[in-house]
C-alpha cells in the first residue's frame, strides 16, 4: 500500500506470500502511515509499526470487528510473532 511505512508493506507481503486466505485488509487509518487492520470475519487485527524503528517489533491490539470490544490488549511482538497471530487466525473459525 503506497500510504503505508515499510514495516507495514513488509508484513502485508509476507501475508500475501504465505498465501493466507479469509480476511480482508481494513484501513480505518488512512492518514496513518504506520497502521493497518486485518480482519477475520468478527475479529480485527491492528497493528501499528509506530515504533518499529526503536524497538523492531509491532503493536497490535484485537477486538471485535462489529463491536470493538477488546479480545486481546495491546501487545507490542515481533515480526515473525505477529505473522504467527495472523496465520493462526486465518485458520481459526473466525475467518471471512
Amino acid at each position: 500500500m503506497r500510504n503505508k511505512s515499510k514495516e507495514i508493506n513488509d508484513l502485508l507481503t509476507s501475508i500475501k506470500d504465505e498465501k493466507l486466505n479469509g480476511f480482508n485488509i481494513v484501513d480505518f487509518w488512512d492518514s496513518d502511515l504506520t497502521a493497518i487492520g486485518i480482519q477475520f470475519n468478527k475479529v480485527l487485527v491492528y497493528i501499528s509499526s509506530y515504533n518499529y524503528s526503536i524497538t523492531g517489533k509491532y503493536n497490535i491490539i484485537i477486538e471485535n470487528f462489529d463491536t470493538g470490544e477488546i479480545i486481546e490488549t495491546e501487545r507490542t511482538i515481533s515480526f515473525f510473532d505477529t505473522l504467527a497471530k495472523i496465520k493462526e487466525l486465518s485458520k481459526s473459525e473466525n475467518s471471512v
